[in-house]
């Protein structure tokens, strides 16, 4: 760097704090949100509030797949809410989870009711009943249940291989020894499944919503899915004396 004095020397960036710069996380979340397909949904299905909200408008179980992707050295999670027009009609139909564009997210004809997260190879699914599903079968059972009203928090980490799941502000997993932040516990990600997106299954005239903030916090070296960070930094020019 040449400065005032045309002299040689050199730069360094520091952080600044109450920076006001955004600094978008994933250059794929339109404007730093995480919003979900507009393509990739079951054709009983509609958005609104800006595609960050999902209804499952007739008595299928389809889903839809959020458009921000997942892969690299990622630790992300996303946040939402979920509300049943119906929550006793099938209390273990919803789900949420990760896949890829090749899951089966709309149903095969003539039976619309299968097309749920971990219903296939490409995705993994955690349902309202506690169970990891992958590949049309139970993996694992005891995690957390939901309802509706309830706020369900997922916990991805690519690096780790492992998914987390907590409900309310619970302990991940259903374990107090679970943690993403150490990366303890955790259900693996199974099928090798490395670049996925995020899935959200409301299913019989459900709803869901994805949350832009974490209402019971993130865990630490977490990102919440689509958020932006606000930075800026300074520079420090210091003169070559010599």
């Amino acid at each position: 760097w040449m400065g005032p004095e045309e002299s040689d020397g050199y730069v360094i960036a520091v952080p600044v704090s109450g920076g006001t710069q955004p600094t978008p996380v994933f250059s794929g979340a339109p404007s730093g949100k995480l919003t979900l397909s507009p393509t990739y949904i079951g054709n009983s299905m509609n958005l609104s509030n800006g595609n960050q909200t999902v209804h499952q408008f007739f008595g299928y179980v389809q889903s839809v797949l959020g458009q921000t992707l997942i892969n690299g050295n990622d630790k992300v999670m996303f946040s939402v809410f979920c509300s049943l027009d119906a929550p006793a009609t099938f209390p273990n139909g919803h789900y949420v989870g990760i896949g890829t564009t090749s899951m089966n997210y709309n149903g095969v004809t003539p039976n619309p009711y299968n097309s749920y997260p971990g219903n296939d190879n490409q995705s993994i699914g955690l349902n309202s009943g506690g169970e990891y599903w992958y590949n049309g079968s139970i993996q694992a059972s005891g995690l957390p249940t939901w309802t509706s009203g309830d706020t369900i928090d997922v916990a991805v980490s690519v690096i780790n291989n492992k998914i987390w799941i907590r409900v309310n502000g619970g302990n991940w997993n259903n374990n107090p020894a679970d943690n993403p932040a150490t990366g303890t516990g955790g259900q693996g990600i199974l099928g090798g499944l490395t670049s996925f997106y995020p899935v959200l299954c409301p299913s019989y005239e459900g709803t869901m919503t994805i949350l832009n903030n974490a209402t019971y916090g993130v865990p630490s070296g977490y990102t919440l899915l689509g958020t932006n960070i606000t930075s800026s930094v300074g520079f420090l020019g210091t003169k070559n004396m010599s």
